[in-house]
């Protein structure tokens, strides 16, 4: 690797000569004295110094890039590298749930919520609330491809997670919806979900009802009259209370006994093969409320793998622009993931293993998977007090690395 110090000493010497013969030319042409000459000379030595610098920086990013993202490769033996770099998305200190007290005046406000979140006074037949596709004790979601609404319709994407849900900036598999009182609009109108005709068919429901008028006033004022956006007001407040501490978190806030050696080896291994990246700590998604890292990503990025297309991702490209070569998602969030299969956002894929293997196909854009443990007993190495841990890379995926990521997204499932 030649030294960016070097490269910029040959660039000056060089840019020397260059502007003193330049500028003696331009000065007999121009017919300028000793002042145009060191004007010239200024002039020019600024404009070759700046492009030596940019060519030293140009080779300190190719090192660093290189270094950081290899491809891999069938080798006789895989090599494992542990590193400490600059805080990065590899590196960087892993984040923990922040700790919560209770919020007093809005207990009414939750405690309607939890009311209307569970009832079927908000579908047209009486049938459907918002827990029957988000089942809080199953983990938030209802476990099917895509969810069942009105009149048996089956809906067109699987249902995510409403645990955790309040740490994300955007909802929806697509991100359309910018706020949890948003989202709460959405399925409550659908014509395929609850089915409600209109927000007057809404608040007439919620008006004829013997209880809500005055768990509405309780909740809201004295001379209040319930309507859609006051309710999913009242929804979002309840799942805001839906923020459930993992292991994960008390490992990363000092327990060092919360999760075990392979687990942190997952760890390792998420954040040195770049999960991290679209998986942020602590929401573990780049749309988190907390060090967001832009809201959408490309998926799938490699789709020339023929193991792909049995699972159809191009059929609905998300946010992407009508005849995109590739969807555009709303990075979802990896807590309570062991617990809310089927996965990707047409439920395609049934289990949590499968899925990793297919984020390092269509993602990683690693080609092979071998059988068998790693060849290396390393373990990463965690500084509770930076918060920091070593992160593994491997050039070579093995089945057992599978199973550490998998055992690491275990780690960031909570009860409900």
């Amino acid at each position: 690797m030649t030294s960016p110090i070097i490269v910029m000493a040959i660039g000056t010497a060089a840019g020397v000569f260059a502007l003193t013969a330049i500028a003696w030319e331009l000065a007999a042409r121009l017919q300028a004295g000793s002042g145009g000459k060191v004007v010239f000379a200024i002039c020019l030595g600024m404009g070759v110094l700046t492009v030596a610098a940019k060519a030293a920086g140009l080779l300190v990013a190719e090192h660093n890039l290189s270094s950081l993202h290899r491809t891999s490769s069938i080798a006789p033996r895989s090599t494992v590298r542990i590193e400490w770099r600059a805080d990065s998305s590899l590196t960087a200190p892993w984040k923990a749930l922040p700790l919560r007290g209770g919020n007093e005046e809005q207990a009414h406000v939750v405690a309607l919520g939890r009311s209307l979140f569970s009832d079927p006074i908000l579908s047209r037949n009486g049938k459907i609330s918002c827990a029957s596709c988000h089942d809080i004790a199953q983990g938030g979601d209802d476990g099917q491809r895509v969810s069942i609404g009105i009149a048996d319709q089956a809906g067109t994407r699987n249902a995510p997670s409403v645990l955790n849900a309040a740490l994300l900036s955007r909802q929806f598999w697509d991100g359309r919806a910018a706020s949890l009182e948003e989202q709460a609009h959405g399925p409550i109108l659908n014509p395929i979900e609850m089915a409600m005709p209109d927000r007057a068919s809404v608040q007439r429901a919620l008006s004829e009802d013997g209880q809500y008028p005055a768990l509405f006033r309780q909740a809201f004022g004295d001379h209040v009259q319930p309507t859609l956006d006051l309710a999913a007001t009242a929804i979002a407040a309840y799942e805001r209370t839906l923020v459930r501490e993992s292991r994960y978190d008390r490992f990363v806030r000092g327990d060092r006994f919360a999760l075990n050696e392979r687990e942190q080896r997952g760890m390792a291994l998420f954040a040195g093969l770049g999960c991290r990246e679209c998986h942020r700590d602590p929401a573990f998604s780049s749309a988190g409320q907390i060090a967001p890292a832009g809201v959408f990503k490309p998926f799938p990025v490699f789709m020339d793998d023929p193991r792909l297309r049995k699972y159809r991702f191009r059929d609905d490209l998300g946010a992407a622009r009508p005849g995109a070569s590739t969807g555009l998602w709303r990075a979802p969030s990896l807590r309570n993931v062991a617990r809310t299969g089927p996965y990707f956002h047409n439920g395609s894929v049934a289990e949590l293993r499968d899925a990793i293997r297919i984020m390092m196909w269509a993602q990683l854009g690693r080609k092979e998977i071998l059988p068998g443990a790693s060849d290396t007993g390393q373990s990463p190495l965690w500084n509770p007090a930076a918060r920091r841990l070593q992160f593994l890379r491997p050039d070579i995926i093995h089945d057992s690395d599978v199973d550490d990521i998998r055992l690491f997204l275990e780690s960031l499932s909570a009860d409900p």
